[in-house]
């Protein structure tokens, strides 16, 4: 591609060189750095250009950093059948393939590529185009915010990549771990600045904000003080961030964003829809209200449109799957077809249950485990085909469906595969219909990071009085890490909590919560959850520490410049094609 670009470019300006005393050169047709940007509204959609790479990154799930996360942790095995070995390789820190990562790469090069592209040419548009600068500053702030997130995305997956923060074209190595983050931080801060102060519904929904990029940095700042064992980030300018420095933007983020905790956590997620709970017996007893998507917690959120081709494809990947002949859409409602991929540790589900501090009485073990055993006693799964099977599934992003009317009757009617279906009344697929917000940040974050940050229980026992528990008197990261776990179940959070709180030992504990738990492999009962004999979960933790292979045609395009993340070296300990259970 590189070699490809270079010819190109030659070409193009030895062609222009011939041509420019007597022919016209400006572009009547096409778009490009002459004649775009100009105006304020080329500015916006240079920026919408770049959360288009967002959503495109819901279309090939099983790349995405989010689905990565939710395999790695200890929350939930692989599952699916035979075939999803992607999510049971990821569950194993293993990849089936040389190239596993290649379209997530190159959605984010992109991203990065259109961030950089409006962070040096929205300035070119004249002064006096604009109704009011803040409007440009705000956008130039997003484009920051965005290229922050891309490269966050790169490094959560692969540690270190390139740095590039420019349009010019580039082959360049690996960049240090503190350059990139020293890049992302001071990224997230001119957002900050450059963003302004809009509070919660004064700014488009799916559009980032400066309380979005307040919380980013303190997750971020966490990570790696955590991770790298530091006391500060460093920032690009030769500065540093500070502790102090993150409490304060939590704090102005807390007291002045407009955000706050919804009545009840189970009314963010679409189980809670109104046109499913006409007959969805867990959200009519509980007296569940959707808030629907963009709510005043969801503080930083992917939006997939009501209307164009791309899905949230995340709750396809998570939904229930059915045998033919077999289970059907009624024996399942509210809850929709899918591969069955993530099945929820009974271990998790067990802590939680037995944890005198939460329990049973806790609103949000429930609203987030689905129990078909006990919500969906009809419901048959697919015995022929299902590996890993625990019988629980996250109810977070999960397919929902709803019947065409309140007065529809269960017992004859057939849901829809999808509720979408019944706002859009296109795309009525268990597939395609799934336009729920991927949820990135939410509220109840910011008051944990805080409370962590500050070593205060002031936001825990806000989150917890949420929940119907009662307060704590005194924090420790024992029961900050307790909180953390239960309210952020199942939101691919919990992999980096624990490769941060433990950057050494995360292998050990997730393998040791994991290894031997009782599951249900296709018709057989009582299977324990096993790792590959000599190349378990912990092992490969303590040889990738928990980073994943770079794509091998990226390094081959380099020319050898990239070099390979370490513990994915040219062996193929690394590489996932069979469970390990023989019968």
């Amino acid at each position: 591609m590189k070699r490809i670009f270079s010819i190109t470019t030659i070409i193009c300006l030895l062609f222009c060189m011939g041509c420019e005393d007597f022919l016209d050169t400006t572009n009547y047709k096409k778009k490009d750095t002459s004649n775009f940007p100009l105006y304020p509204t080329d500015a916006d959609q240079l920026i919408t250009g770049i959360y288009d790479n967002l959503t495109a990154s819901f279309q090939d799930v099983e790349q995405n950093p989010f689905f990565v996360a939710y395999m790695a942790s200890d929350e939930a095995f692989g599952g699916g059948s035979t075939s999803n070995i992607i999510a049971q390789a990821f569950d194993r820190l293993l990849v089936t393939k040389t190239d596993e990562f290649g379209s997530i790469w190159q959605l984010c090069w992109q991203g990065i590529f259109r961030s950089n592209n409006a962070i040096e040419t929205i300035p070119n548009i004249p002064e006096e185009k604009w109704d009011n600068l803040s409007i440009r500053d705000n956008l130039i702030g997003q484009a920051y915010f965005m290229r922050a997130f891309f490269y966050w995305q790169l490094v959560d997956l692969f540690e270190t990549v390139p740095l590039i923060t420019a349009t010019v074209p580039a082959n360049q190595p690996r960049a240090t771990v503190d350059e990139l983050f020293s890049q992302i931080g001071s990224d997230l801060l001119s957002a900050i600045e450059l963003i302004g102060n809009q509070k919660y519904g004064q700014f488009e929904k799916g559009r980032c904000s400066k309380w979005a990029a307040q919380a980013y940095l303190a997750r971020i700042f966490l990570f790696y003080t955590g991770f790298y064992k530091k006391e500060s980030m460093p920032t690009a300018d030769g500065g540093t961030i500070t502790k102090a420095d993150v409490i304060a933007h939590l704090e102005d983020c807390i007291s002045n964003s407009g955000f706050g905790l919804v009545i009840d956590q189970r009314n963010i997620w679409p189980y809670a829809n109104p046109y499913t709970k006409w007959h969805y017996k867990y959200s009519i007893e509980n007296n569940l209200v959707w808030e629907g998507n963009g709510d005043k917690e969801t503080m930083w959120n992917i939006r997939f449109n009501l209307l164009d081709g791309q899905t949230n494809r995340i709750p396809e990947f998570f939904g229930l799957r059915y045998m033919s002949g077999g289970s059907s859409r009624k024996e399942s409602f509210p809850y929709g077809q899918g591969y069955t991929n993530g099945p929820i540790n009974p271990k998790f589900v067990d802590e939680w249950k037995n944890d005198p501090d939460y329990g049973e009485r806790d609103t949000r073990l429930w609203g987030s485990v689905l129990n078909t055993k006990v919500e969906l006693p009809k419901h048959q799964g697919d015995r022929t085909k299902e590996v890993e099977r625990t019988y629980y599934h996250g109810k977070k992003y999960i397919v929902v469906t709803c019947f065409s009317t309140e007065e529809a009757d269960p017992e004859k009617d057939t849901p829809y595969n999808n509720y979408s279906y019944i706002i859009t009344g296109t795309n009525n697929h268990n597939q395609y219909g799934n336009r729920d917000d991927v949820i990135y940040m939410r509220f109840a974050d910011v008051l944990l990071m805080h409370s962590e940050l500050t070593r205060t229980v002031t936001g825990i026992n806000q989150v917890r009085a949420r929940a119907g528990l009662d307060p704590v008197a005194t924090y420790s990261l024992e029961v900050l890490q307790k909180e953390r776990k239960y309210e952020l179940a199942f939101e691919g959070i919990r992999w980096n909590d624990l490769r941060r709180w433990y950057p050494d030992t995360a292998g050990d504990m997730i393998q040791a919560n994991q290894a031997g738990v009782l599951t249900q492999y296709r018709d057989i009962e009582n299977v324990p959850y096993k790792f590959h004999s000599g190349n378990d979960f912990a092992k490969r933790y303590r040889e990738t520490r928990g980073f994943f292979r770079l794509p091998d045609t990226q390094i081959s395009l380099s020319d050898g410049v990239l070099e390979q993340t370490p513990g994915w070296e040219d062996t193929y300990s690394w590489m996932f094609s069979t469970l390990p259970y023989t019968f």
